[in-house]
């Protein structure tokens, strides 16, 4: 009969030892569930970081300007002759490594105002020419 004491007698064993043995088993249960947390905790924690990932790769593509240090990586290798090849024989004629400056800010989207973006593309202009040549 359900609810009587009658439930809690285990044939060969005492009271106390099936109760100790059921707050043995609830004991590793909990501890079991613990454990399946923390490793929840972490792989919410490893999705996180991927996502935060994600979201800079989709954003790399739509950046602007190069800001700071990383400047030095403005074009990609091989990229930088054949651009000043290209906007000198469309303008038919020498151009200035300032203009020729200009002209790539403008073709990359870049801000005109740049002053020091400018100086140091047109640094690499000239130093591009040189190898060109």
């Amino acid at each position: 009969m359900p609810g009587s004491a009658e439930c809690w007698h285990v044939p060969g064993m005492s009271k106390p030892h099936a109760i100790r043995a059921l707050e043995k088993q609830r004991a590793s249960l909990r501890a079991e569930i613990a454990r399946h947390e923390i490793s929840i905790g972490k792989a919410v924690e490893s999705i996180a970081h991927i996502e935060a990932t994600l979201v800079l790769l989709r954003d790399a593509k739509r950046r602007g300007a190069p800001k700071g240090p990383k400047r030095r990586w403005l074009f990609g290798y091989g990229e930088l002759g054949p651009l000043i090849r290209e906007i000198e024989d469309a303008a038919g004629e020498p151009v200035p490594a300032y203009r020729v400056a200009a002209v790539i800010m403008e073709r990359k989207g870049w801000p005109a105002d740049d002053e020091q973006l400018a100086r140091m593309l047109a640094m690499k202009v000239r130093n591009a020419r040189r190898l060109i040549v």
